[in-house]
């Protein structure tokens, strides 16, 4: 982190040299815990296309597990985890398979309807096109095997050009545009929730809880699209319900149009753990 800004770039370059150790017969996980205490176990391949856990990789643990069967992907004939394309470019990608496939999966974008390809030998070709619009996009593939087992690997398809997106701050002030906000307790969560409806924001509101000991377990997961009152209220009741059994928790607040921060909000921020999602145009 420098400036209140994680170095998105070095945490990029260490999954990519993760993620080129995997192999068909293997594979690399990044096992970490979230602000709430839930602990999360995610592929490297696939945490390079999910920037927004990256702020929570300061701590954790890599584990490898051999696969019983398993598929590579490769991009116009490179192996990498992550390809840089041209605007609407042709892309050919090959899946070698260490056995037999039933199926091949895939989708570009988690927006995008998947597709299903059946499959006869270890190895299958299909083509995509690159994105008209820059930025980062994940190329997802699964393999399905003769006896049920699957296996599924993502490549980051970076489409070059200047784009508008999201980077993570942990210091805002007047002039950033605001995407998200990020809280890590209940107290935090409920004073964020009545200032942004307060303020006439329309946002979408996901709170999430883990704990387990010998006396209490919670698991949750919870959404709410707050553009009036009673959405808020509701959203309230939760989090007072939860409060007594786990004050730590995940909170986000998603806005339906980028907010541009003011005084009034860096006032309100001022001396809170909160983490930002913050709009920027740069060259993706």
């Amino acid at each position: 982190m420098w400036r209140g800004r994680l170095q998105e770039w070095a945490v990029e370059a260490f999954l990519r040299q993760l993620a080129q150790l995997s192999t068909g017969s293997s594979r690399l996980y990044v096992v970490y815990r979230r602000p709430s205490g839930e602990e999360v176990k995610r592929a490297v391949d696939e945490l390079l296309a999910a920037r927004s856990e990256w702020s929570f990789l300061t701590e954790g643990r890599v584990v490898e597990e051999v696969l019983q069967r398993g598929i590579d992907v490769r991009v116009d004939g490179t192996p990498a985890p992550v390809v840089e394309r041209a605007p609407g470019s042709r892309l050919v990608v090959e899946v070698v398979a260490t056995d037999d496939l039933l199926a091949v999966r895939h989708r570009l974008n988690v927006w995008a309807e998947e597709r299903e390809e059946g499959v006869s030998g270890r190895r299958y070709v299909f083509e995509v096109e690159a994105p008209a619009e820059p930025g980062a996009y994940a190329l997802e593939v699964e393999g399905v095997f003769r006896d049920g087992a699957r296996d599924r690997k993502t490549v980051t398809i970076k489409v070059r050009g200047r784009c508008r997106r999201g980077v993570t701050k942990f210091e805002v002030g007047p002039g950033d545009v605001l995407r998200a906000v990020q809280a890590t307790s209940v107290q935090d969560a409920e004073s964020l929730l009545n200032y942004f409806a307060g303020r006439g924001l329309v946002f979408v509101f996901e709170v999430g809880a883990r704990k387990a000991d010998p006396e209490t377990e919670l698991s949750l997961n919870a959404k709410f699209a707050v553009s009036g009152a009673e959405a808020r209220n509701r959203a309230l009741r939760l989090l007072r319900a939860v409060q007594d059994v786990s004050p730590a928790v995940d909170a986000v607040f998603r806005f339906k149009q980028p907010a541009a921060v003011d005084e009034d909000m860096v006032q309100r921020f001022k001396g809170r753990p909160l983490k930002y999602e913050v709009e920027v145009e740069e060259e993706c």
